[in-house]
């Protein structure tokens, strides 16, 4: 076996240094690629500011750690969120918590995933916050479609009037 591996190299012609130096190349270039792909996506960086927001901080909270614009959105359109919900909401709590949150809401705001396009329409990842006339981010659902929709207290089951 010794023999077919050093008639395999002097085919070659490349000594087991370079065949190391090379192979660290390799790996080091594919760790390079792994990096960028998860911290230059902006997604990361999101991520953590994200996890500082609060159901009613102010907005300019959001606006200071995401610093993007959001898309600002109409506040009607929340049948979206249904789905959202923690399981401590029964039913007849969503429907209520949808009809109160839309008479609360004064602006809804869609942050798009990864740098994309603003757009009204949230898609799978992109973040949503809902904006009450005194300034105050009432809900928001930080990974659409993979997180759950978190209210203000005003929202929850147990503090409905």
């Amino acid at each position: 076996m010794a023999q077919r591996r050093r008639d395999i190299d002097n085919a070659m012609r490349v000594s087991p240094k370079q065949i190391r130096l090379a192979t660290a190349i390799v790996a080091g270039l594919g760790l390079l690629a792994l990096a960028w792909a998860f911290f230059a996506s902006g997604d990361w960086g999101r991520r953590a500011e994200l996890r500082r927001v609060q159901p009613g901080d102010p907005a300019q909270v959001v606006t200071d750690r995401l610093g993007a614009a959001p898309a600002d959105c109409p506040t009607g359109a929340l049948e979206h969120l249904r789905t959202q919900f923690p399981g401590d909401f029964a039913p007849a709590a969503v429907d209520e918590a949808i009809e109160r949150m839309r008479g609360a809401t004064a602006h809804r705001w869609v942050y798009p995933t990864g740098g994309s396009q603003t757009r009204c329409r949230a898609r799978n990842g992109d973040t949503e916050f809902g904006i009450g006339s005194d300034g105050r981010v009432l809900w928001l659902v930080r990974s659409t479609g993979r997180t759950a929709v978190e209210v203000d207290d005003i929202f929850h089951p147990a503090t409905s009037p």
